[in-house]
């Protein structure tokens, strides 16, 4: 009788841990987001392009996979890609803040 009550409580327990961790996961993802826009809507780059990874790491002390998950999750950032001239292949990934998001309904 007490080892099912036990069980149970764990069960409980469990559940309120995984729910907390979720919560949490989500929120620092939010908060990673937010701040790529609020960097990009308001960092001016001396070169006027738009921000590369690289640069984008540097400045917010975010990993690549950070950037990139922020950046697909985002109405307001406009994503790039920089194409060599010849072969046409895609050399970097640039963002740009965009002031005027397209509606979604």
């Amino acid at each position: 009788m007490i080892l099912e009550i036990v069980g149970d409580v764990a069960t409980v327990l469990t559940a309120l841990v995984a729910g907390g961790a979720w919560l949490q996961f989500q929120w620092e993802r939010r908060q990673r987001r937010v701040r790529l826009e609020r960097h990009l809507r308001d960092a001016r780059y001396p070169h006027g392009n738009p921000a590369t990874i690289p640069e984008l790491m540097a400045d917010l002390a975010m990993s690549e996979r950070d950037l990139m998950d922020a950046a697909f999750r985002s109405k307001h950032i406009l994503r790039r890609h920089r194409v060599e001239g010849a072969s046409g292949r895609t050399v970097a990934v640039e963002f740009d803040y965009d002031r005027d998001p397209p509606k979604r309904f």
